[in-house]
């Protein structure tokens, strides 16, 4: 029998990882690569060593969620999941351009050169997601949905407990802790119909990467829905 799964936030400095303690421990999201020891180190203080691991579920295609890759695949075990518009992002270990929106977007891109390099070295996902993909064969109730916004393969995890890990599709950051769209995102448009998606499951809290949680009643009100 599957278990609803309790969700530790793991703080890894600029970004945040998520535990979740099923029947065996699934991890959203890894941090970027210069923080692969805090990682280590976090889940260490779960008690949950890499090759526990079942599942790692990357969010999308950024350095700052799939970073810590490398040494969590250094042992069998986890599978890595991913959705099918962001895998290649895996593929070549190299994150898809940022798309700026909004005026913060584009100061933060110029300050922000990108990078030419792999911040990782590639591996071919695992599990190729899409719309929805039930997450009970890992112990754990719940389900990823696509929430396309941030790039066109971010996903969400709905939880039968009545959490959200949504990423990067809302960040809290300079903006007073109030849920907003990330000041990076392939579509505006794409983003807010997610969160009504993410909404739609009725959540009770809301975790992102970046700032939050969020309670959806403020999230409700800050975009009118």
């Amino acid at each position: 029998m599957s278990e609803t799964g309790t969700v530790v936030p793991l703080a890894l400095g600029m970004a945040k990882a998520f535990l979740l303690m099923g029947t065996q421990p699934v991890l959203i999201d890894t941090g970027i690569p210069q923080t692969r020891g805090k990682l280590l180190s976090a889940l260490a203080r779960q008690r949950v060593k890499p090759e526990d691991l079942r599942l790692i579920i990357i969010t999308h295609g950024h350095a700052d969620h799939f970073g810590g890759l490398d040494v969590l695949r250094t042992t069998p075990g986890a599978k890595v999941a991913v959705h099918r518009l962001d895998a290649d992002s895996l593929r070549t270990g190299r994150s898809i351009p940022l798309e700026a929106h909004g005026f913060r977007g584009v100061l933060l891109k110029l300050m922000i050169p990108p990078s030419r390099k792999p911040q990782i070295a590639g591996l071919e996902p695992d599990i190729i997601l899409d719309d929805e993909f039930d997450l009970a064969q890992f112990g754990i109730s719940g389900k990823v949905i696509a929430t396309r916004g941030h790039t066109a393969g971010s996903v969400s995890v709905i939880l039968d407990s009545g959490e959200a890990i949504a990423g990067d599709l809302l960040t809290g950051m300079m903006s007073g802790g109030r849920p907003q769209i990330a000041f990076w995102a392939w579509s505006r448009e794409k983003s807010v119909e997610s969160v009504r998606r993410v909404l739609s499951f009725n959540p009770g809290i809301v975790h992102v990467t970046h700032g939050g949680p969020f309670d959806p009643a403020q999230i409700r009100s800050t975009f009118g829905l």
